[in-house]
């Protein structure tokens, strides 16, 4: 692609950009929120900006753990990473998901089953620390209801026993199956201990859990800035609730554009 396609192509998104935002902030449901915005709210829109592409280049450092065992930055990786992130948002019923399989044997020639594996491991990881981040912040919000107690700290353990204990999947060979279904299954699985015998590695999937915790710490500082533009005694741990259950939600199959 030439320089000049490649600006052209450029300048057409950010037209399409502008003119999206223009109409969403002319709609009449979400005209409160442009009137609530003023000028002494721009540096927080511009720190959830800065925290956004923080966070998705600490998912390009995963992703290229994942992928490739090692820290060597891959060009254009960052980019599948943004484009998976935004097709997943856009796209309805997690179709975007199928997007970075997609993405990965395009831009670097690895085979649909590594990106597929890539991703089983990239979003378990993302499950396991969404529901500690879930049961931390249901532990602090409702610390005095003894039947919160008994579901919140069990939920955190489990987890983080299952963080720990992922590693050692990358030394288990799924056996053939018979059945459509049960195929199926083992097929995924497959790909799945594919990437854990790279990332089995203590070292280099410790490295891959790090990257995973200090991009949900993004996740849930963008939405800490967000909830003080309408909330001015906002905390953390109502940052989290937000972060963790509109996650959860997302992850639902069922949801639509823009995860609604």
């Amino acid at each position: 692609m030439s320089l000049k396609n490649r600006l052209f192509k450029v300048a057409l998104a950010v037209l399409i950009t502008l003119a999206t935002l223009y109409f969403l902030v002319r709609a009449e449901t979400l005209s409160q929120l442009a009137d609530h915005i003023g000028m002494e709210q721009i540096p927080d829109i511009a720190a959830c900006i800065l925290l956004n592409w923080v966070m998705q280049a600490l998912r390009t450092r995963r992703l290229n753990l994942i992928l490739f065992g090692d820290a060597t930055p891959r060009p254009g990786l960052f980019r599948v990473t943004v484009a998976w992130s935004a097709a997943n948002f856009l796209m309805p019923f997690k179709l975007g998901e199928a997007a970075l399989p997609l993405l990965i044997h395009r831009h670097f020639g690895l085979g649909i089953a590594a990106g597929v594996g890539a991703l089983l491991l990239a979003r378990l990881l993302d499950l396991l620390v969404v529901a500690a981040l879930a049961g931390i912040t249901v532990q602090q919000i409702l610390a005095g209801d003894l039947r919160f107690a008994l579901f919140g700290w069990p939920l955190v353990a489990g987890c983080l026993a299952a963080l720990a204990a992922l590693p050692l999947l990358g030394g288990w060979e799924p056996k053939p199956a018979q059945g459509r279904i049960l195929k199926h299954i083992v097929a995924q699985l497959a790909r799945l201990h594919g990437i854990l015998v790279q990332a089995s590695g203590w070292r280099t999937y410790v490295r891959i859990l790090f990257y995973t915790l200090l991009a949900w710490t993004c996740s849930a500082s963008i939405a800490w800035i967000a909830l003080r533009l309408f909330i001015d005694d906002a905390d953390i741990w109502q940052s989290l609730a937000v972060t963790t259950t509109s996650s959860l939600s997302f992850a639902l199959p069922i949801n639509g554009v823009g995860g609604f």
